[in-house]
């Protein structure tokens, strides 16, 4: 008689919750009419067709109310917000049912405080669980969260070694590229001494062929000792002879200078293009002007020195 009375009192009745097979979708949420409870009952509505009957406190009877709420606030969560609203206020309306009906039947017999307390103990235990399970869901929710964070990382770390591969390709064909150049430039730098050293052989033949010249002008100074009976009639022509040798011999020093100037400015132009490859050209062209300037010399000195060859007779009929 008292948990009848206690219910009537109480007036407790199942809130009409809304049914939905996609907790995400985004359009109005069907709303089932008493009529169709009973051929389309929803999981809540199951869940509560299967609890209620197990307990007979007040108690029991709003924690189950109140589970069947956090049900579907996880199943509605778009809409948790109003939804934790609401079950803030059906909390708050049951537990000041709870305390009248509690009030009411202060003097009632002690089996059934000993089962209100019961029950209360089993409710407490059942809540610590439900608090040790919403705990655990926050913290998946964090794990969660933390995954987001993680993929999120992972997809900007790809995006960065991606960068970082195509920079590889990129400085891999800048290498390439580069070892090419140095293969051009090592190619003209050996074209360059295999110029080099055929311009040192060619000044080797020109040494060689000014010694001759000064052989030859050893022999013509012994002929002109042996003919000391025409002394006095030469002697002017001879010193005159002397000084064109003189000057043949300081213009052949001059002309070991330049050759000695053109090695030092060959040097100056092979260090030169050691430290600047880009400018062969340029090289190239002033090359080109010392060898015009040594085959000229070699001219002069041919013009010069020529008449040094001609026989000794010849050469002395000239000022007789």
């Amino acid at each position: 008689m008292a948990k009848i009375f206690y219910q009537n009192e109480l007036n407790i009745k199942s809130p009409r919750f809304p049914h939905s097979s996609n907790p995400r979708r985004t359009h109005k949420v069907k709303i089932v009419s008493p009529e169709d409870e009973k051929s389309n009952d929803s999981p809540i509505e199951k869940f509560l067709r299967q609890e209620l009957p197990k307990y007979h406190s007040d108690s029991d009877t709003v924690n189950t109310y109140q589970r069947a709420f956090d049900m579907l606030i996880l199943q509605f969560q778009a809409c948790r917000p109003i939804l934790e609203q609401i079950k803030q206020e059906y909390d708050t309306y049951a537990n000041e049912l709870i305390k009248t009906s509690r009030d009411m039947v202060a003097n009632l017999q002690p089996e059934t405080s000993a089962d209100d307390s019961y029950a209360e103990v089993i409710n407490t235990m059942r809540q610590s669980k439900e608090h040790e399970f919403a705990e655990f869901k926050e913290e998946s929710e964090r794990k969660l969260d933390l995954l987001t964070t993680l993929r999120l990382k992972h997809n900007e770390l790809v995006g960065q070694i991606t960068s970082i591969k195509n920079e590889y390709e990129y400085i891999q064909n800048e290498l390439q590229s580069k070892i090419q150049q140095i293969a051009e430039i090592t190619n003209h730098t050996n074209q360059l001494s295999m110029d080099t050293m055929a311009f040192k052989s060619e000044l080797v033949n020109l040494q060689a062929e000014f010694d001759e010249r000064k052989q030859e002008e050893s022999q013509m100074l012994l002929s002109i000792d042996v003919l000391n009976d025409k002394k006095n009639q030469v002697m002017k022509n001879t010193e005159e002879m002397k000084n064109e040798i003189a000057s043949i011999a300081l213009q052949r020093e001059k002309v070991s200078e330049e050759i000695r100037s053109v090695r030092s400015q060959f040097d100056d132009v092979k260090n030169l293009f050691v430290e600047v490859g880009l400018k062969n050209q340029n090289m190239d062209l002033k090359l080109s002007n010392q060898a015009e300037r040594i085959a000229s010399l070699e001219q002069e000195i041919r013009a010069k020195v020529g008449d040094q060859t001609t026989p000794i007779d010849v050469l002395l009929s000239k000022y007789i």
